[in-house]
C-alpha cells in the first residue's frame, strides 16, 4: 500500500475497536469458553492521521452506544476540530455512529471490506499498545486496566517518539506544536480519567 499522512491535524482520524483478552481469573470457564466473549474488554481507538494523538477507552461491550459515548468524549478533549472520521464496517460503527456524525457535520469514510491497511495507523496503534501495554499489564480489575491505559496513552501522546511516515522521531506533542495554532499546547490531557 501506498504510504499516506495527512497535512493537517484533525483532516481524517481513524476509528477501531481492539478486543482485549481477559484479565486472568475472569475468563469463561465453561467448556464453551472459545465461542464466549466473558472478561473480554474493547478497546475504542481513534487516532489522528497527521499527528498519531491518541485517544482510547475500554468498555465491557461492544456497541454503538459505547462508540458515540467515546465519540462524544473525544469530542470534549481534542485541541483541533475533527473534519472526517475513517472506519471499518463493524456493527458498532453503524447506524447510530454515522447519525451521530452527521449531526455534529463530521463526514466519514468506511473502509472497504477486509482491508485493514485502509486504518494501518490505528491498526499499528493497536499492535504498540498491545506490545508496550497489554503484554506487561498486571491489572486485576477492570478498573485498574483502565487507569493503566490512561497511563500509557499519556505516554504515548507526550512522550514516545514515533517514527512512522511525517513523524521523523517527534512525540504526538511535539508533531501538534509545529502548527502554528497548536505552538501554545504543552500537553495532550489524559483523556479517559474519571469518564464514564
Amino acid at each position: 500500500p501506498r504510504l499516506h499522512v495527512c497535512d493537517l491535524p484533525g483532516e481524517e482520524l481513524q476509528l477501531d475497536v481492539m478486543h482485549v483478552d481477559p484479565i486472568a481469573g475472569t475468563e469463561d470457564q465453561s467448556e464453551e469458553k472459545w465461542r464466549s466473549r466473558l472478561g473480554f474488554h474493547y478497546q475504542y481507538t481513534l487516532v489522528d492521521d497527521c499527528t498519531r494523538i491518541q485517544y482510547a477507552k475500554l468498555f465491557p461491550k461492544l456497541s454503538q452506544e459505547n462508540t458515540c459515548l467515546f465519540l462524544e468524549k473525544v469530542l470534549t478533549k481534542t485541541p483541533f476540530s475533527i473534519s472526517c472520521v475513517r472506519m471499518d464496517n463493524g456493527s458498532e460503527f453503524q447506524t447510530k455512529t454515522r447519525g451521530f456524525l452527521k449531526q455534529r457535520h463530521i463526514n466519514f469514510i468506511y473502509n472497504r471490506p477486509s482491508r485493514p491497511d485502509m486504518n494501518g495507523k490505528v491498526e499499528r496503534t493497536h499492535r504498540i499498545d498491545t506490545e508496550e501495554f497489554y503484554l506487561k499489564d498486571l491489572s486485576h480489575t477492570f478498573e485498574e486496566r483502565q487507569q493503566g491505559l490512561n497511563h500509557y496513552v499519556h505516554h504515548f501522546n507526550n512522550e514516545r517518539p514515533h517514527w512512522g511516515k511525517g513523524m521523523e522521531g517527534k512525540t504526538p506533542l511535539e508533531k501538534l506544536q509545529t502548527f502554528e495554532e497548536y505552538k501554545s499546547v504543552n500537553l495532550i490531557p489524559d483523556f479517559a480519567k474519571n469518564i464514564f
